[in-house]
C-alpha cells in the first residue's frame, strides 16, 4: 500500500507541475510578454536537458522562474532532450536570473500506470522516476540561469 501512495503522490505533483506550466503560459504570469511592466533587456532561452548523459524522457517539462519580478517562462522537453522557453506566449523574457526545475512527463492513463497483473504481489506498479526528484522543484533543483539580451543556450545535465 506504501508504494501505490507513494504513487499516487507523484503522480499529482507531476500533474500538476505540467498545469502549473500550462496556466503560467496562459494567464501571462510575470506580466503580459512585451507589454508587461519590464522595461530591461529580453532574450530568448533554448536548451538540453540530459541525465547522466541521455535525453530526459519526451514530454517533461522544464521552468524558469525569476529569483525577483514574478517572471516565469516554461517549456517542454522533445525526445531529443531539447527545448524553448515560452514567457506568455513569446520568445522572449525578461533577462534577469531564474531559479530552474525539470518535471517528468505526466502520466499518459491510470491504465498505463497499473500493471494488473502485479496488484496486489508487492511488486511496484509505476515506473520510477526518470530522473531524481529534487530537480522538480526550484528551491532543491539547484538550478539557475542568467538570461541575458538575445538569444541564450541553457544546457542542463541531471545527475543524482
Amino acid at each position: 500500500m506504501r508504494i501505490r501512495r507513494v504513487s499516487i503522490q507523484l503522480a499529482r505533483s507531476i500533474c500538476g507541475f505540467a498545469m502549473a506550466i500550462v496556466l503560467l503560459n496562459l494567464a501571462g504570469c510575470g506580466g503580459g510578454g512585451e507589454g508587461d511592466k519590464f522595461k530591461g533587456e529580453r532574450g530568448s532561452v533554448s536548451g538540453k536537458v540530459t541525465y547522466k548523459g541521455q535525453a530526459i524522457p519526451a514530454h517533461s517539462t522544464i521552468l524558469f522562474q525569476s529569483r525577483e519580478g514574478g517572471y516565469s517562462a516554461g517549456g517542454t522537453i522533445d525526445d531529443k532532450g531539447e527545448y524553448t522557453l515560452t514567457y506568455t506566449g513569446k520568445s522572449t523574457m525578461p533577462a534577469v536570473e531564474y531559479k530552474v526545475q525539470v518535471g517528468p512527463p505526466p502520466p499518459a492513463t491510470t491504465t498505463t500506470l497499473m500493471d494488473p497483473s502485479k496488484v496486489g504481489t508487492g511488486a511496484p506498479t509505476e515506473p520510477p522516476p526518470p530522473f531524481p526528484a529534487k530537480y522538480s522543484d526550484h528551491s532543491t533543483s539547484g538550478l539557475a540561469f542568467t538570461v541575458k539580451a538575445g538569444a541564450n543556450k541553457a544546457d542542463f545535465d541531471l545527475v543524482d
